[in-house]
């Protein structure tokens, strides 16, 4: 029983302390002229703990009692702030910046913010969704595996095709469809760190921005590493 009062106790204290650092941010953020800029610290690691250096993490979006939004870097967030990207350092930390109102003129607190990280050599998924703040003061570890490559090669009969008219389209979230790390040779398409796992998309021929040939659908699991390269025949749409 007393044990169990212990819990109850230090969750309430805890939950008391949130409070009271949300307090005190509000009103610092008053003094500030409304806003406040406040900051985490994540950590980028293998699968087997050891830190990556040189990652990029970029916030893209935030949540807040409104829901969830991209964060614009246009000069025009409803924060009044710009998302800024930072890179890990040898110990594979790096510190993320964030608004504590989501809604400067509403006055909405940021309850989340989404991450993107890239690294040239290593993967993840395409967002990572962070609580703010942190329960505690320990970095926010996010674990990367080596990224994997494919290249695709359309066999096209239409005429005056150039690789420049294909492109790769998903339905899904993988993180080739929003952060691609894509090179077009003469004739095909390589796309280099990718997230090992499944892989879903199809490959579109676009002329005068009207679609005119599609591939078969495309599901693969890559393993980590470069893939066995993919020819894809490609057959006219259907007017």
């Amino acid at each position: 029983m007393s044990r169990c009062l212990f819990f109850v106790f230090t969750l309430l204290s805890t939950v008391a302390c949130f409070a009271d650092q949300s307090i005190e941010d509000a009103l610092q953020a008053q003094l500030n002229g409304g806003q406040l800029v406040k900051t985490f610290d994540v950590k980028l690691v293998d699968e087997a703990g050891k830190p990556i250096a040189g990652v990029t993490v970029t916030p893209w979006a935030l949540r807040s009692s409104q829901g969830h939004g991209r964060w614009s870097d246009k000069g025009d967030a409803s924060s009044g702030m710009n998302p800024r990207a930072s890179t890990t350092d040898k110990h594979g930390v790096a510190k993320v910046r964030y608004p504590f109102f989501e809604d400067v003129v509403e006055q909405t607190r940021t309850f989340a913010v989404s991450l993107v990280v890239t690294h040239p050599e290593f993967a993840t998924d395409y967002d990572t969704e962070i609580d703010v703040p942190l329960a505690g003061d320990k970095p926010f570890v996010i674990t990367m595996k080596r990224a994997a490559s494919i290249t695709l090669i359309p066999q096209s009969e239409g005429d005056d095709v150039s690789i420049d008219q294909f492109q790769l389209v998903s339905s899904d979230s993988s993180d080739y469809k929003r952060y691609p790390t894509m090179v077009r040779h003469a004739d095909r398409m390589e796309f280099k760190t990718l997230r090992p796992g499944p892989f879903r998309g199809m490959l579109v021929r676009s002329v005068d921005g009207k679609a005119v040939e599609f591939s078969d659908p495309i599901e693969l699991d890559l393993k980590s590493g470069r893939n066995e390269a993919m020819t894809l025949a490609m057959f006219p749409a259907i007017s």
